[in-house]
């Protein structure tokens, strides 16, 4: 019996320090573990707030990002509307050149029409004045109706501007006026077949002018163009007549003494 008790509390005791390695087992695995999750858990915590320390810093950039996109933004926006501003001018202006070329495409189609009506009229003259001529004495009329031919021709061509061919024509005019009030005197061929040989010719202004023999008593007086244009001569033997021309030649060239000189058939003197 005293063995059963001995044996009882033997089993008791080595139950009870069963029982106290087991407590002190479970004991130290459960430090063990609360020192692992605490060691998690300042992990866990180290990475929350270096996540928060990011997402602090991210939302920060993100605001500057913000911040310098929306000036960007603004700077882009201002900077489009200068450009659109400036194409609108820029359509303005070309509106407004175009405006000034298109006036002055018709200003200039109506000053090459004035051009082109003015050239007519130069030519016009040159045919008036070449006309003139026709009715003026031989020695005087081509030096008339030839640079009056010639302007026609070129102003017909386009050789030469308006201008030229004005300062030209005003020329011709010129010369036609100083012919009116001058007197020539040439020897050469007879106009006429009537007197051959060489004489002198006397030209008065632009209505008289004689052809006569150095010796003789036969003359030619100029009187006018047919329809054909051809020079109109009147011969006569008039020794008396051929005589006064030839006086009027000595005294035009200094050859006598200067007096009045009357002239066959038109009845007026040198200086009337």
């Amino acid at each position: 019996m005293f063995r059963c008790r001995r044996y009882l509390l033997i089993l008791i005791s080595v139950h009870c320090s069963l029982l106290g390695t087991i407590k002190a087992a479970e004991s130290v695995d459960l430090d063990e573990e609360i020192r692992r999750i605490r060691k998690e858990l300042a992990s866990v915590s180290s990475q929350r707030q270096a996540v928060k320390q990011e997402t602090a810093s991210d939302s920060k950039d993100q605001a500057s990002y913000k911040a310098k996109f929306e000036n960007r933004l603004r700077t882009a926006t201002a900077e489009a509307d200068s450009i659109w501003e400036l194409i609108q001018q820029h359509h303005q202006r070309n509106d407004s050149l175009s405006a000034v070329v298109t006036s002055l495409q018709s200003s200039q189609k109506q000053y090459d029409l004035l051009q082109e009506n003015f050239r007519l009229r130069l030519i016009a003259a040159c045919d008036q004045i070449s006309r003139l001529a026709s009715n003026i004495p031989p020695m005087s009329s081509k030096s008339i109706s030839n640079p009056a031919a010639l302007l026609k021709s070129e102003l017909a061509s386009r050789n030469i501007d308006n201008v030229e061919g004005l300062q030209r024509l005003i020329q011709i005019f010129n010369s036609h006026e100083e012919l009116t009030a001058s007197i020539q005197i040439f020897q050469g061929i007879s106009p006429v077949p009537e007197i051959p040989g060489t004489v002198y010719r006397l030209r008065i202004g632009c209505l008289f002018e004689a052809a006569v023999q150095a010796t003789g008593n036969r003359y030619a007086l100029w009187n006018g163009v047919d329809s054909t244009g051809k020079e109109i001569w009147l011969t006569r033997s008039d020794p008396e007549g051929a005589s006064q021309i030839l006086n009027a030649i000595n005294i035009r060239e200094g050859k006598a003494l200067p007096s009045f000189a009357r002239i066959p058939q038109f009845g007026f003197t040198e200086g009337e």
